[in-house]
């Protein structure tokens, strides 16, 4: 896989915690020129938590206006993506994480390869801190 080498390094990283039970938390994340919405879910009382992540079009209103003016734009049909999700949280006055190893998964502008289920993990508890880490490999 391209993306193993110096994942580490390269990788950009996101976190955010999800302290409420809160229908979906919903963050967008800018990198070189691709925009992306990450949608955590919590389930009610399901305990089960679900991450979703989705690429957006260039004209989609979840694009802050003020990113797509100073970001660059790419309009490129598809795009291999490698990611790594993260999830921590307590649970009987212990730690646990969850997490999905290094993954390569290619992202476009259709409907049918545009938004994945990343990760999904059962008998969680809130808080839960998520962190992505996101590498675009170079293209051939």
């Amino acid at each position: 896989m391209a993306c193993v080498d110096q994942f580490d390094k390269r990788a950009v990283r996101i976190g955010f915690i999800v302290e409420q039970e809160l229908r979906y938390h919903v963050q967008t994340v800018s990198i070189y020129g691709f925009h992306f919405e990450v949608k955590a879910e919590c389930a009610e009382k399901a305990e089960t938590f679900s991450l979703f992540l989705k690429r957006l079009r260039p004209g989609d209103p979840a694009v802050n206006m003020h990113i797509s003016e100073k970001e660059p734009l790419s309009l490129r049909a598809a795009r291999q993506v490698c990611y790594c999700v993260e999830l921590y949280y307590r649970r009987d006055d212990r730690q646990r994480t969850a997490t999905k190893g290094q993954t390569l998964q290619i992202f476009g502008l259709s409907d049918s390869n545009r938004s994945y289920q990343i990760m999904s993990a059962d008998e969680v508890s809130l808080p839960v801190y998520v962190t992505l880490n996101l590498l675009l490999p170079t293209s051939t």
